[in-house]
C-alpha cells in the first residue's frame, strides 16, 4: 500500500528513525485520509481538462491494453495507455489492469483533479466505511454476542471496557489497511462524475474556483510549509527514493530510454532534490561509504554495452561495487553466468572536497568460464557522492556518468577467487 498510495501522495516511512516510525506509525495504521488529502492540497491543482491534455499528449503513441494483448505484445505496451481516457470512457477493467503496473500515475489523476479528488475522496471513504464498519460490527455481534460502544471510550470508570474498544477498533483498522486500493479506485472512478457535475453548473463551478483559491492560500500553503519542516525529512527522502527507485526500474537501469517528463524528474530527484536532503556530512570518508553497492541505474556507455551485450555468450547477471574506504580498497565487477569482468583500484577521500573520491586502477581480470585473463589496469580518476544514506548512494564522475546503487551488504573481504 505505501508504495501505490501514501508514497505517490507525499508520505513514506524511514523504520530507522525512532520520532519517524511513531508519525509514520499514526499515518499508516490509520484508514483517514488525512495524509493523502494533506499531501493533494500540497500539489498544483490543474484543471481535468488540461490534465487530460498532458496525458494525451505524452501518450499520443499508446495502444489500449487490449488491443495489445491481442496482438501479442510485450507487457511493456500496457505502461503507454492513457489512464485518464480509459477513465473517462468508463473502460474500468482495461483501467485497473493498466494501473495495476502504474499505481502512481493512476494516483496522480486524484491529486492533479484537486478539490474535484479530494471529493470523490471522501464519497468513496464514507461508502466504504459505512459498508465496512456494518460488516465489522454485525461479524463482532455474531461470535461475541456484544455489540461495540464507542461511549465507553468517554466514561471516566470504564479503563478495562476502553482497553478493549480501542483494542478492537485498532484492529479494525488494520484489517481495512489492506484494502486502501478498493477507496483508492473508487474515488478513481467518481473523480469525472464529480468534475463534470462542477464544469456544468456556473454557480457550483464559481464557488469551486473561489474555496480552491482559498484553499491553496491556506491549507495549500500551510501543507507546503508542513512539508519542509525539518522533521519531516527523512520521509520526504524515503518517498524520493522510492520514486527515484521506480524510474531506474523504468528505465531498465540505464537500457531503456525514458521519456521527457520521466527523464527530466529522474534527473531532478538525483542531482537536486535528494542532495539537498542528503543526511551524511562529509561523505566521503563516512562508514556509510564502506559497502558492497548494486548498481540500480547507470548512464556510463561501456558499462550498459557489456550489460545488454554479455560476456562472449553469457548473459549479464549484476553489476556491483565493493568499496572499503577504510583499506582504501575499490572493486567494479560485472557479474556473467560463469563469468566476470573485475577491475581493482585504490581509493581515497580528496583532501579538499568533503564530497570528492580520488581512484585509481590496480588491476584487472576477465574470466570466462574457467579461464582468467589478467588485463593491464590503465587510468585513474574522481568522483562525487551525491547522497549517501544507509540504503542508497548516488553519484556522479569526471565525466558526468551518474550512479544509482543501492545497498547489498558489507564490502567484500576478499578479492575474486
Amino acid at each position: 500500500e505505501r508504495s501505490s498510495c501514501m508514497a505517490q501522495l507525499g508520505m513514506a516511512a524511514d523504520v530507522h528513525h525512532p520520532r519517524m516510525r511513531a508519525i509514520a506509525s499514526l499515518l499508516l495504521l490509520s484508514a483517514v485520509p488525512a495524509a493523502e488529502c494533506f499531501c493533494i492540497s500540497a500539489a498544483p491543482r490543474p484543471s481535468f481538462q488540461q490534465l487530460r491534455t498532458q496525458a494525451t499528449a505524452t501518450a499520443a503513441t499508446a495502444t489500449v491494453v487490449a488491443e495489445a494483448q491481442a496482438a501479442g505484445m510485450e507487457a511493456d505496451a500496457v505502461d503507454e495507455v492513457d489512464l485518464l481516457r480509459l477513465l473517462e470512457e468508463r473502460e474500468l477493467v482495461t483501467f485497473f489492469t493498466a494501473a495495476a503496473r502504474r499505481p502512481g500515475d493512476a494516483v496522480g489523476l486524484i491529486r492533479a483533479a484537486g478539490l474535484s479528488g479530494v471529493i470523490a475522496y471522501f464519497i468513496a471513504f464514507i461508502i466504504f466505511y459505512s459498508i465496512a464498519g456494518t460488516a465489522g460490527e454485525v461479524a463482532y455481534h455474531a461470535t461475541s454476542g456484544q455489540w461495540v460502544d464507542p461511549r465507553v471510550l468517554i466514561l471516566e470508570d470504564s479503563d478495562s471496557g476502553k482497553a478493549e474498544t480501542l483494542a478492537l477498533l485498532a484492529s479494525f483498522y488494520l484489517l481495512c489497511k489492506p484494502l486502501a486500493p478498493l477507496r483508492l479506485g473508487g474515488a478513481l472512478v467518481l473523480t469525472p462524475d464529480v468534475n463534470r457535475f462542477i464544469q456544468s453548473r456556473p454557480a457550483v463551478l464559481a464557488a469551486y474556483v473561489a474555496f480552491g483559491e482559498l484553499w491553496d492560500g491556506t491549507v495549500g500553503a500551510a501543507a507546503r510549509a508542513v512539508a519542509q519542516l525539518p522533521i519531516l525529512a527523512p520521509l520526504r527522502r524515503e518517498l524520493l527514493k522510492d520514486e527515484l527507485l521506480e524510474l531506474a526500474e523504468k528505465a531498465d537501469g540505464g537500457l531503456i530510454t525514458l521519456d521527457e517528463a520521466d527523464q527530466a524528474r529522474f534527473d531532478e530527484i538525483a542531482t537536486v532534490v535528494l542532495p539537498g536532503l542528503n543526511p551524511t556530512p562529509d561523505p566521503a570518508r563516512s562508514p556509510r561509504f564502506s559497502a558492497e553497492w548494486e548498481c540500480k541505474y547507470t548512464d556510463e556507455s561501456e558499462l550498459n554495452f557489456a550489460r545488454e551485450k554479455g560476456l562472449f555468450g553469457l548473459p549479464w547477471v549484476r553489476t556491483y561495487q565493493s568499496i572499503d574506504i577504510s583499506r582504501g580498497t575499490l572493486a567494479n565487477v560485472l557479474e556473467f553466468e560463469d563469468g566476470e569482468l573485475r577491475v581493482g583500484s585504490s581509493i581515497a577521500p580528496d583532501d579538499r572536497e568533503d564530497a570528492r573520491f580520488n581512484f585509481a586502477f590496480s588491476d584487472c581480470s576477465v574470466r570466462w568460464r574457467g579461464i582468467v585473463v589478467p588485463l593491464p589496469p590503465v587510468g585513474r580518476g574522481w568522483g562525487e557522492l551525491l547522497y549517501l544514506d544507509d540504503e542508497l548512494r548516488i553519484q556522479r564522475d569526471l565525466r558526468g556518468d551518474l550512479l544509482v546503487a543501492a545497498r547489498a551488504g558489507p564490502p567484500a573481504s576478499e578479492g575474486p577467487e
